[in-house]
Protein backbone atom coordinates (compact mmCIF):
# COMPACT_ATOMS: atom_id res chain seq x y z
CA UNK A 1 0.00 0.00 0.00
CA UNK A 2 1.06 3.33 -1.10
CA UNK A 3 2.44 5.62 1.89
CA UNK A 4 -0.02 8.73 3.14
CA UNK A 5 1.71 12.26 2.50
CA UNK A 6 1.52 14.10 5.92
CA UNK A 7 0.56 17.94 5.45
CA UNK A 8 4.21 18.75 5.50
CA UNK A 9 5.16 16.65 3.14
CA UNK A 10 3.05 18.50 0.33
CA UNK A 11 4.52 21.85 1.99
CA UNK A 12 8.45 20.24 1.56
CA UNK A 13 7.58 19.68 -2.04
CA UNK A 14 6.24 22.91 -2.96
CA UNK A 15 8.71 24.97 -1.42
CA UNK A 16 11.72 22.31 -2.80
CA UNK A 17 13.31 22.02 0.57
CA UNK A 18 13.00 20.30 3.59
CA UNK A 19 11.51 22.11 6.65
CA UNK A 20 12.02 21.64 9.81
CA UNK A 21 8.33 22.42 11.08
CA UNK A 22 8.66 26.23 12.02
CA UNK A 23 7.25 29.10 10.82
CA UNK A 24 10.37 30.98 11.31
CA UNK A 25 12.45 28.24 8.90
CA UNK A 26 9.95 28.63 6.06
CA UNK A 27 10.94 30.61 2.85
CA UNK A 28 9.72 34.08 2.75
CA UNK A 29 6.47 34.52 0.74
CA UNK A 30 4.59 31.65 2.40
CA UNK A 31 2.44 33.63 4.32
CA UNK A 32 0.99 34.10 1.35
CA UNK A 33 -0.38 30.38 0.66
CA UNK A 34 -0.58 28.55 3.94
CA UNK A 35 -2.43 28.99 6.50
CA UNK A 36 -2.25 28.41 10.25
CA UNK A 37 -4.00 25.29 10.88
CA UNK A 38 -0.82 23.52 8.01
CA UNK A 39 1.88 24.78 10.87
CA UNK A 40 -0.46 23.61 13.34
CA UNK A 41 -1.10 19.93 11.64
CA UNK A 42 2.03 19.50 9.39
CA UNK A 43 2.30 15.26 10.88
CA UNK A 44 -1.07 14.84 9.90
CA UNK A 45 -1.81 12.72 6.68
CA UNK A 46 -3.05 15.36 4.06
CA UNK A 47 -6.29 14.81 2.78
CA UNK A 48 -7.60 15.93 -0.68
CA UNK A 49 -9.78 18.83 0.54
CA UNK A 50 -6.71 20.18 2.50
CA UNK A 51 -3.75 19.35 -0.66
CA UNK A 52 -6.97 21.21 -2.95
CA UNK A 53 -6.35 24.30 -0.33
CA UNK A 54 -2.66 24.43 -0.29
CA UNK A 55 -2.02 23.93 -4.13
CA UNK A 56 -4.89 26.52 -5.26
CA UNK A 57 -3.13 28.86 -3.31
CA UNK A 58 0.15 28.63 -4.28
CA UNK A 59 -0.76 28.29 -7.87
CA UNK A 60 -2.08 31.88 -7.18
CA UNK A 61 0.12 33.47 -4.41
CA UNK A 62 3.65 31.98 -5.80
CA UNK A 63 2.88 31.41 -9.53
CA UNK A 64 0.38 34.16 -10.36
CA UNK A 65 -2.30 31.71 -11.78
CA UNK A 66 -5.39 33.40 -12.42
CA UNK A 67 -8.81 31.52 -11.21
CA UNK A 68 -11.11 29.72 -13.76
CA UNK A 69 -14.00 32.56 -14.17
CA UNK A 70 -16.55 29.58 -15.24
CA UNK A 71 -15.89 26.36 -12.48
CA UNK A 72 -19.43 25.52 -13.03
CA UNK A 73 -18.19 22.12 -15.25
CA UNK A 74 -16.80 21.00 -11.56
CA UNK A 75 -20.52 21.22 -10.52
CA UNK A 76 -20.68 17.68 -11.22
CA UNK A 77 -18.54 16.91 -8.40
CA UNK A 78 -21.37 15.65 -6.01
CA UNK A 79 -19.74 16.69 -2.76
CA UNK A 80 -18.22 20.05 -4.45
CA UNK A 81 -20.23 21.64 -1.58
CA UNK A 82 -19.49 19.34 1.28
CA UNK A 83 -17.12 21.66 2.43
CA UNK A 84 -18.06 25.12 1.46
CA UNK A 85 -14.96 26.62 2.64
CA UNK A 86 -12.76 24.08 0.38
CA UNK A 87 -15.31 24.27 -2.84
CA UNK A 88 -13.51 26.84 -4.90
CA UNK A 89 -10.24 25.93 -4.27
CA UNK A 90 -11.19 22.43 -5.39
CA UNK A 91 -12.80 23.40 -8.13
CA UNK A 92 -10.01 25.26 -9.22
CA UNK A 93 -7.44 22.61 -8.97
CA UNK A 94 -10.08 20.31 -10.51
CA UNK A 95 -10.47 22.74 -13.75
CA UNK A 96 -7.13 23.10 -14.49
CA UNK A 97 -6.54 19.26 -14.33
CA UNK A 98 -4.10 19.24 -11.21
CA UNK A 99 -6.36 16.86 -9.04
CA UNK A 100 -8.79 14.43 -10.63
CA UNK A 101 -12.37 13.28 -9.25
CA UNK A 102 -13.01 9.74 -8.42
CA UNK A 103 -15.62 7.77 -10.08
CA UNK A 104 -17.65 5.54 -8.09
CA UNK A 105 -19.56 3.44 -10.81
CA UNK A 106 -21.81 6.66 -12.11
CA UNK A 107 -20.83 8.77 -9.65
CA UNK A 108 -18.12 11.58 -10.18
CA UNK A 109 -16.85 12.93 -6.80
CA UNK A 110 -13.85 14.65 -5.43
CA UNK A 111 -13.51 12.41 -2.49
CA UNK A 112 -12.78 15.88 0.32
CA UNK A 113 -12.20 13.41 2.93
CA UNK A 114 -9.82 10.93 0.95
CA UNK A 115 -6.41 10.51 1.86
CA UNK A 116 -3.33 11.40 -0.65
CA UNK A 117 -0.71 9.18 -0.36
CA UNK A 118 3.27 10.72 -1.56
CA UNK A 119 3.35 9.51 -4.67
CA UNK A 120 -0.48 11.55 -5.92
CA UNK A 121 1.03 14.30 -4.04
CA UNK A 122 4.37 14.47 -6.67
CA UNK A 123 2.22 13.84 -9.37
CA UNK A 124 0.14 16.81 -8.32
CA UNK A 125 3.14 19.14 -8.47
CA UNK A 126 4.33 18.22 -11.12
CA UNK A 127 0.82 18.60 -13.03
CA UNK A 128 1.03 22.38 -11.58
CA UNK A 129 4.50 22.44 -13.48
CA UNK A 130 2.22 21.75 -16.91
CA UNK A 131 0.03 24.27 -16.13
CA UNK A 132 2.64 26.54 -15.69
CA UNK A 133 4.15 26.02 -19.57
CA UNK A 134 0.28 26.31 -20.83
Amino acid sequence: MDEICKVEQLIEKLIGEEWEGERDSLPAGTEKWLEEQDLLNRGEELERRTAARILHMYMRAVLGIKDVEDITPAYELRDLFDCRVCANHIAQVYMRGVMDAVRIGELCIFDVHGKVTREKALSYVKKIDQVVKK
